[in-house]
């Protein structure tokens, strides 16, 4: 059971059963809290005090990052949508005839935070901002997804064929991790 209290200073505390404090900052530069229900505000408050620093250099890295990121509204989305189709579609063709992978289709969704993704019956889905990617980096998302034909997880084995496929993913995978901000 959860319930929440408002603190100043955009501050969050969600209690619930557990054990330990945490905290993190929100996508829109709020501070949470996660602390156990019987644990004093006083404590919750000496807490937040010893993190300021890191608390602060979290808010700010959030805040520039939302200066950064791309909006719905800056882009056109419907012309964007057909671009990633006619890429990725040719990016598929190309490793199908590379390597010899079947699938049965792909969509192009909105996903913000999943850029691709594979169906048990071999159906490959990819967000349409890819194409906000360099090409390198879309690539390493249709051959991870195109090596989920051939191993549905991501075990020692996935991660062998994808570097078999492609030497340098970790590079790709790296940088996404750390930029997909950008586009969310």
């Amino acid at each position: 059971m959860y319930y929440t209290m408002k603190m100043e200073d955009a501050c969050l505390i969600l209690r619930s059963y557990r054990k330990t404090i945490s905290i993190e900052i929100t996508q829109d530069a709020d501070l949470l809290v996660r602390a156990p229900h019987r644990i004093p505000k006083t404590i919750i408050n000496e807490f937040i005090s010893k993190k300021s620093a890191w608390i602060e250099k979290k808010k700010q890295l959030v805040r520039e990052r939302q200066k950064n990121a791309i909006s719905k509204d800056m882009v056109d989305v419907v012309a964007l949508k057909k671009r990633a189709r006619y890429i990725i579609e040719e990016r598929l063709n190309y490793y199908v005839g590379k390597h010899g992978f079947r699938f049965n289709g792909f969509k192009i969704t909105s996903a913000r935070s999943r850029f691709g993704s594979c169906t048990a019956k071999g159906d490959l889905n990819f967000s349409w901002r890819l194409i906000l990617f360099s090409p390198e980096v879309m690539d390493y998302v249709v051959i991870h997804e195109l090596t989920h034909l051939i191993e549905f997880n991501h075990s020692k084995r996935f991660w062998a064929k994808v570097e078999e496929f492609m030497p340098e993913f970790r590079l790709h995978k790296k940088w996404l991790r750390e930029n997909s901000y950008i586009i969310r």
